[in-house]
């Protein structure tokens, strides 16, 4: 009704007003209504030439999959539960979002895998020495906490598979994935250090770089 009466504001021909004029005019018209601004002006008016009318357009229902597609979808994560929903979508001609779709109507959700370093026999003991150790100088005050900057870095992947409860799954990577983001940042007393984001593997070279071109130029400053 209301892009009706803003169009009869806006004219035709040679009797037109301008955009501030319609808005001006509908909120005199009409001041217990929310103002409208000069882009919805223009919108109702560019609908109107491109389409004739204002109506609001219905919008198309998701197209639905057949039982076999379904099927062909499940039997796909049947086989091979570790192929991402975007590879099955490829995999079977089906978009993504129908992909999706089925995974909800059968309860089954998208996990991400989470790489993790593997810990060696003695890696546990040599925590537990640092840990005493750096109580020791803790308690001898030959160690300033506040000078002490703590760090961690994060990598992401983009792969998961798609099970209907969280499987824990473990398996043994001997190669880096290539798509993968490094993030490293610290914190040093109350200021945080970072965060910076690392290209490529994250080896000795490239945290010494890390550390003398971002890290230490960052505390001092």
């Amino acid at each position: 009704m209301h892009k009706i009466t803003i169009l009869q504001m806006i004219g035709y021909g040679d009797r037109t007003r301008t955009q501030a004029e319609v808005v001006r005019l509908f909120q005199e018209k009409y001041p217990e209504l929310p103002p409208i601004s000069q882009s919805t002006v223009s919108k109702i008016e560019k609908q109107f030439r491109e389409r004739g009318h204002v109506r609001q357009l219905k919008k198309n229902p998701p197209n639905k999959l057949s039982d076999d597609q379904k099927l062909d979808v499940m039997l796909m994560l049947e086989e091979n539960p570790h192929t991402s929903s975007r590879q099955t979508a490829s995999a079977l001609n089906i978009s993504h979002s129908s992909i999706l779709r089925v995974l909800t109507e059968n309860q089954i959700n998208p996990y991400k895998l989470v790489p993790t370093n593997e810990l060696a026999e003695d890696d546990f003991d040599r925590r537990i020495l640092f840990c005493e150790q750096m109580m020791q100088m803790i308690d001898g005050n030959t160690l300033q906490i506040e000078n002490v900057l703590f760090s961690d870095k994060y990598r992401k992947f983009g792969y998961g598979p798609k099970l209907s409860e969280n499987p824990h799954w473990m398996k043994e990577l001997h190669t880096q994935n290539p798509e993968k983001v490094n993030v490293w940042a610290g914190i040093i007393v109350e200021n945080i250090i970072g965060p910076f984001f690392i290209d490529g593997n994250l080896n000795g070279e490239t945290y010494l770089a890390l550390l003398q071109n971002n890290v230490v130029p960052t505390m001092a400053n």
